[in-house]
Order: structure tokens, then C-alpha cells, then sequence
């Protein structure tokens, strides 16, 4: 038996879509004002710097060594907030925190996912939070998939840098970060190749460069490209990085670059080379 269905469709007026996209933007500005006051509750001096940032950033003529600095800012306003200890979960915290990844309340959400990056991983769990974690990644809060990514940097497996790579380009800078940082947990080439890529951008410079120094040598052949960069400043981050990362393979690299014409690129590439050296001893 056939049921006939009748289906009809009716354009929106100007004025109807002038009322849609203003309640689009009030509630953009409800969410984004949501973040503001649940970030100056869990980190207010990150707050701070994030507000420094924004008026920065709306100057179109802002100058990139006070955004470094606000920027270095963060990393320690972060680093500081990630200080704050709770108990390792025990079997029934881990479940309590997993039972709260399900809720509807994107606040609970926020709880769980807190819970987890806190807290060592359980090696009998790992493989259960990690598949939850990445779930979260696709979360349009903000808050959400930061805690996601900062507990899947000790609750992570093998499937989770592929996950994280794509976040190392994310629009939110605090997800960049996260990213960054937990991909440095990993030490795997793809993921300090996603890092090297964009340490060039002033604004997640620190970050990038943190990161790269935590993984290693698996940074090391990411980085050694950067030493002929056009930018002097770009060419002596690298030296830094390879003095805490380069192995035999970057010494003619830094040999080439002691003979920059820029003197301070000459000095960190000479420590490198010590740095180097001073490893194989």
C-alpha cells in the first residue's frame, strides 16, 4: 500500500533571516561568554593572558614580539594550571568519570574528561578511556576537547597521533597547544612532523618548540630545515631546539650554520654542536 506524502517548503522572509542570524550571534556570544567565566574559575591568570591576546590580536598592526610574549605567558599560565594534582582514579573513578562522558550536561562532559586527564592511567583501562577520549575530540567545546587531549597524552594508544595531528591546525589556540603537548608524550615522527610545520607562526611558536624539544631525536630531521630559514630568529630557534634534540645527523647542518652572517645564530649554533658532542660522551 502506497501513502501519499505531501511535502512543502517555504523560503525565509529578509526579516526572518535578519532574526536567525541574530540568534546565531547572541547565542555565539552566550557560548563564548560561557568560556570566559568557566576558564577564570579553573585558571584565572590564563584568563588574563587569553584577554591580553585577544586585544592583541584585534590590533591589525600588533607587534609580534608582544604576542610571543603574551603568548609565553599562556604556556606558563597553562603549565601551572596543569600542576593542580587530584587522587589517581582507582577502578570505580575511572567508571564514575566515564559514566559522566555520556551525560547530556556538557558540564558533567567537562568533569569527566577533567578527571581523566588528571589522573595516571590504569594500564587495565588504557584501551577503554582512550576510545572515549577520542570521541571528544570532535566536540565543538572548547573546554571539552582541551581535557580530551591532555588525558588521552596518558590514557593514549596507537590509534590516538592520528587523532591528534590534524588538531595541531585547529582554529582554537588552546586546542593547538594541547595538541602539541600531548603529542610531545609520544615522541613519534608524525607527530613532530605536524609540530615542525607551523613553528614558524609566532603564535604557537613556544609551544611548537616546547614540544619538539620533549620528543627527541624523532624531532631532529623536522627541525634541521628550519636552519636555512630566511628569518634569523626562525634559523636560531632551530639551533636551540637541536642542542637539546640533534644527534651526529644534524652536525654538518650546524656546521653550515656556525657561518651564518647573523652572530647570535652562530653562538646557538656552536652550543648545539657542544650539545651534540656532549651526548655521545
Amino acid at each position: 500500500m502506497k501513502i501519499p506524502v505531501t511535502i512543502s517548503a517555504k523560503l525565509l522572509t529578509a526579516e526572518e533571516m535578519a532574526k536567525l542570524a541574530e540568534q546565531r550571534k547572541q547565542d555565539a556570544a552566550k557560548l563564548a561568554q560561557r568560556r570566559k567565566d568557566e576558564l577564570a574559575k579553573t585558571n584565572p591568570e590564563l584568563a588574563k593572558n587569553q584577554e591580553e591576546l585577544d586585544k592583541a590580536l584585534a590590533n591589525g598592526n600588533a607587534d609580534p614580539a608582544e604576542i610571543e610574549r603574551i603568548m609565553a605567558g599562556k604556556h606558563k599560565a597553562v603549565a601551572a594550571g596543569a600542576q593542580d594534582k587530584q587522587k589517581p582514579l582507582d577502578e570505580a573513578g575511572v567508571d564514575a568519570a566515564l559514566a559522566k562522558l555520556k551525560q547530556p550536561d556538557r558540564f558533567k562532559v567537562l568533569e569527566g574528561a577533567k578527571a581523566l586527564a588528571a589522573a595516571p592511567a590504569l594500564a587495565q583501562r588504557k584501551a577503554q578511556v582512550a576510545k572515549a577520549l577520542h570521541k571528544l575530540l570532535s566536540e565543538r567545546d572548547q573546554f571539552v576537547r582541551v581535557e580530551a587531549i591532555k588525558g588521552l597524552k596518558q590514557w593514549g594508544n596507537a590509534e590516538t597521533v592520528p587523532l591528534l595531528i590534524p588538531l595541531v591546525d585547529d582554529e582554537d589556540v588552546f586546542v593547538q597547544h594541547a595538541a602539541m603537548d600531548a603529542l610531545a608524550g609520544f615522541k613519534d615522527e608524525r607527530g613532530a612532523e605536524a609540530v615542525a610545520k607551523p613553528l614558524a607562526d609566532f603564535r604557537v611558536r613556544h609551544q611548537a618548540k616546547t614540544a619538539l624539544m620533549a620528543m627527541g631525536p624523532a624531532a631532529e630531521k623536522f627541525v634541521v630545515p628550519f636552519l636555512k630559514h630566511k628569518d634569523w630568529v626562525m634559523r636560531m630557534e632551530a639551533c636551540e631546539i637541536l642542542a637539546e634534540t640533534g644527534t651526529e645527523k644534524s652536525v654538518e647542518a650546524l656546521k653550515e650554520a656556525a657561518k651564518d652572517r647573523n652572530d647570535l645564530v652562530v653562538r646557538k649554533a656552536e652550543d648545539a654542536l657542544r650539545g651534540i658532542e656532549g651526548r655521545k660522551n
